[in-house]
């Protein structure tokens, strides 16, 4: 049984970033610099809750990788590469990811920029629980 076998045994997911297999979260597309993250104004304005941070920590410390993946819309350019990432979803597991725990790399997944407005919606229903 290599590796990856035994890790979906586990219903672990792993993915290669700078040569090692690194266990990240469900819905991972890539592991990114956090240091390439763009925090938007609105999220850098808002207060965190506290509780959600050590929440995303004590998680980390339990299984050694966050439980979601930092939600980004990617602005590409002409071709087709990254310029910036802009988060959109998951700012306590970010500061819980740079500030509190050390990260330098986090898992991330990607939202297209045209599919934002829905994402928002189904996110505020969640929350609601609609």
């Amino acid at each position: 049984m290599d590796c990856i076998d035994w890790a979906k045994a586990r219903e672990e997911f792993l993915i290669l970033h700078n040569g090692k297999l690194i266990k990240v979260p469900e819905g991972t597309d890539e592991v990114v610099s956090i240091d390439d993250i763009e925090i938007p104004r609105n999220f850098r304005r808002t207060v965190t809750n506290p509780d959600k941070i050590k929440k995303a920590v004590r998680f980390y410390v339990e299984h050694g990788m966050l439980d979601k993946p930092i939600t980004v819309i990617a602005e590409t350019n002409e071709h087709k590469l990254h310029n910036k990432l802009w988060l959109i979803d998951e700012y306590s597991r970010a500061i819980a990811a740079h500030d509190w725990i050390g990260l330098k790399n986090v898992p991330v997944k990607y939202i297209d920029i045209n599919d934002y407005d829905e994402y928002i919606k189904q996110c505020s229903e969640n929350r609601s629980g609609k």
